[in-house]
């Protein structure tokens, strides 16, 4: 069985726990990631298969959140999402994506994970970003601006806010 998540950024805390509820008492699906990602703002990732992640659509279709859809995630993404933690790059090479809500910056790792030998070393979404995600790859430059490529011609470029690449970065700018 692969799994499925489902990325729902709700506008307000309240009405993410009211759905969240809702969306539990209904459908066998699980709680990976609840968190706010600004003031005022729920994010929340669940899990499951492909069928009940639809159904988290259905019923999230009149509520004012973002959602997200994500099939056959690939085992890193679900990773970032359960750990949280912070690498140093493995390559030199780093392309910084920003995006306008964080839900897209998780669906852009799949993406780039599935297609490209790249790495993601970090993504950030919490509090202070207001509701964005930045996400961080590293890799050789090709497979990095093949990535680019395929997340350009794949996500609405409103969702994207900027695209950096960082052709031999300096390793101060990513120790902890």
């Amino acid at each position: 069985m692969y799994t499925s998540l489902a990325l729902i950024q709700f506008k307000s805390i309240s009405v993410g726990y009211f759905s969240l509820d809702k969306i539990l008492k209904t459908l066998p699906v699980e709680i990976l990631k609840i968190t706010n990602v600004c003031p005022g703002a729920l994010f929340i990732v669940l899990s499951g298969v492909e069928s009940d992640i639809l159904s988290c659509k259905q019923i999230c279709e009149n509520i004012n959140c973002h959602f997200q859809k994500i099939d056959n995630v690939n085992e890193n993404v679900i990773d970032l999402i359960k750990h949280r933690h912070n690498k140093i790059p493995t390559y030199k090479n780093v392309a910084i994506i920003e995006t306008t809500k964080c839900i897209d910056a998780f669906k852009i790792a799949d993406l780039c994970l599935k297609n490209n030998s790249i790495e993601v070393f970090r993504l950030d979404y919490m509090l202070g970003l207001f509701g964005k995600g930045v996400l961080f790859l590293s890799g050789n430059l090709s497979e990095l601006n093949s990535s680019v490529d395929k997340i350009k011609q794949s996500i609405k470029d409103k969702k994207i806010l900027n695209i950096s690449i960082i052709p031999a970065a300096d390793s101060c700018i990513f120790k902890k």
